[in-house]
């Protein structure tokens, strides 16, 4: 387990398409347990795109921190548990149809996707690779 992306993770993210970055985020997440985005005094930052409501989530907080500037520079980036991530915040997000922006960077959007289908991604994974959250 490493608690940063190296010089060669940072140039494949520059040119991995959407499926290269969902594999990437999905198993640094797990290796990290953590999953990260940016925070306030008054929440988790959300987009609003179309009318869509839309939370940006990062594996690591440099890549979260990158992107904590213009509307977002008073926002830093913070972590929760994946184990939180995967059995509280994605239910939670589906039920209030919030989209998941995976890896985002100032340079490029990130990969869109439903809160319910990040969770059973997660799920399919954790059970593929026999990969137990403790708690």
């Amino acid at each position: 387990m490493h608690l940063a992306p190296t010089t060669t993770e940072f140039q494949f993210l520059e040119d991995a398409n959407s499926e290269d970055r969902l594999n990437y985020f999905l198993t640094r997440s797990m290796e990290c347990e953590d999953v990260w985005g940016l925070h306030n005094e008054s929440g988790w930052v959300l987009k609003e795109d179309s009318g869509d409501f839309i939370l940006a989530v990062w594996n690591y907080d440099i890549l979260a921190a990158e992107c904590a500037q213009g509307e977002w520079s008073d926002y830093k980036p913070d972590s929760i548990s994946l184990e939180h991530f995967i059995y509280h915040t994605l239910p939670q997000m589906d039920q209030q149809e919030i989209m998941v922006e995976i890896l985002p960077s100032p340079q490029k959007p990130g990969l869109l996707i439903e809160a319910g289908a990040l969770f059973e991604i997660f799920e399919r994974k954790l059970d593929t690779v026999e990969y137990f959250i403790e708690g």
